[in-house]
């Protein structure tokens, strides 16, 4: 059932940017922290299904993950001015989504 009062929650992608490299650092620092890597592995998601070509989100944020070879913005998709939408979807709806990001913002100390 649809529910039409449901919003969508979106975070700019700088943001969620700045989430990734703080977790790809960590995960250098401490690979057996599982749930780093499942909060992580949540934004990967997000980011992908907002149309992040998976290649720019390899490095999960690093800034490598945010340049082409040649040293240019890879096109397609804005990672300075966009804004990824976390839309809820079977099995994790929109309080599940509220916990993730706050949970993000608990773990890394970066705001929303």
């Amino acid at each position: 059932m649809t529910q039409p009062h449901r919003q969508t929650r979106t975070v700019p992608t700088a943001k969620v940017r700045e989430w990734l490299v703080w977790f790809g650092e960590r995960s250098t620092q401490d690979p057996t922290n599982t749930e780093n890597r499942r909060l992580s592995n949540r934004l990967y998601d997000f980011c992908e299904r907002a149309g992040a070509p998976g290649s720019t989100i390899v490095a999960r944020g690093t800034s490598a993950a945010t340049t082409a070879a040649g040293g240019g913005t890879l096109p397609g998709f804005d990672w300075t001015r966009g804004e990824i939408p976390f839309a809820p979807r079977p099995g994790f709806g929109p309080k599940t989504i509220d916990r993730l990001i706050t949970r993000v913002v608990a773990v890394t100390g970066i705001h929303e």
